[in-house]
């Protein structure tokens, strides 16, 4: 069996805007290029980690991923085969093995349904196991994400933020999933309950062997939770490498902006702050070349409109720049 759960080549996901100008006589909508030409590889029971600033396509990238909107091109394989295509019905064996976990705990859940209603309404659509057995299965999984039997009784509002992103998670993998995907699962969260969700994550992955695919813009979570990390920006993944390799290392001038803006808990340690000037362009007219270019420090004449691709820099190790030193050329 391939250790590999989940592999995405070339992946786009552009969405038509109403406006647009004439050619001829058809009206050539604009597009907003979410997610550009994105490649990446989760390994079972590893964590990737992918961040970026808000609007870099990172939850359009977990969603397309999952299906829960249509992929413009590109191939998604899971478990080894090509999902890239197939229909609603076609999908569903694989939504037990494909889950997300939600931004806004919430939200995400029904105010009108009791917890344990919540929690068994995926094993009712799947068919799995009659009523005694799937509220067995719920008291479990409430237990095992650190939530009271009689919690299963109570509704949404009666819970804490902390408490409602375990009934998230719970409810995720509550069919044993082999994947799951973490949309900013504890940004709203306060940094004591951050801290317990994190951990609870990293217990029930050693536990189940489950792969995650974890999107934040929180660089200090991403670290203490990853094992790889991918860079988002602008639809387009501008470096990629082991966690630690990538923090003390890293190539891309936007990866070394974001580092840099990590605050410190050391008073005493000084740390040269990298401001980038400018705003991010729009996703209906992004740039010929580099995505980067109009906010680099480093940018050069070939930069402008020559698109750099992700190249090996190291042994898992990736970055998209034409203005890295020769010593990373391999």
């Amino acid at each position: 069996m391939s250790d590999v759960i989940l592999e995405v080549k070339n992946l786009k996901k552009f969405f038509p805007l109403k406006s647009g100008f004439r050619k001829g006589f058809h009206r050539e909508p604009d597009l907003v290029k979410a997610v550009d030409n994105v490649s990446l590889t989760l390994k079972r029971g590893e964590t990737y980690g992918l961040v970026g600033e808000t609007g870099s396509g990172k939850t359009t990238l977990g969603r397309t991923i999952l299906k829960l909107i249509k992929p413009t091109d590109g191939i998604i394989r899971f478990g080894g085969q090509d999902i890239s295509n197939l229909n609603e019905e076609a999908m569903r064996p694989y939504r037990q093995k494909m889950q997300i976990v939600f931004q806004d705990p919430f939200t995400s859940l029904n105010p009108r349904r009791r917890i344990g209603a919540a929690l068994m309404e995926p094993l009712v659509i799947h068919g799995i196991g009659n009523k005694k057995e799937r509220e067995k299965k719920a008291f479990e999984i409430l237990e095992q994400v650190g939530l009271l039997p009689e919690h299963f009784y109570r509704f949404p509002h009666e819970f804490s933020g902390g408490q409602r992103q375990r009934i998230g998670l719970a409810r995720a993998l509550i069919q044993n999933p082999d994947l799951l995907i973490c949309d900013e699962p504890v940004s709203a969260l306060d940094v004591s309950v951050q801290a317990q969700i994190l951990n609870l994550l990293m217990d029930i992955q050693n536990e189940r062997t489950v792969s995650c695919l974890f999107i934040a813009h929180d660089l200090s979570v991403v670290k203490y939770i990853s094992t790889r990390v991918g860079v988002m920006y602008l639809g387009v993944i501008v470096e990629e490498g082991p966690v630690n390799e990538l923090f003390s290392l890293s190539l891309h001038p936007y990866t070394q902006a974001l580092i840099s803006a990590v605050p410190e808990p050391d008073p005493q340690l000084k740390k040269t702050r990298i401001i980038l000037e400018g705003d991010p362009p729009s996703p209906i007219n992004t740039p010929a070349g580099c995505v980067f270019y109009g906010r680099c420090n480093r940018r050069i004449d070939i930069c402008r409109y020559s698109r750099p691709a992700l190249k090996k820099r190291g042994p898992d190790h990736y970055a998209a720049c034409h203005c890295l030193p020769p010593e990373f050329e391999i």
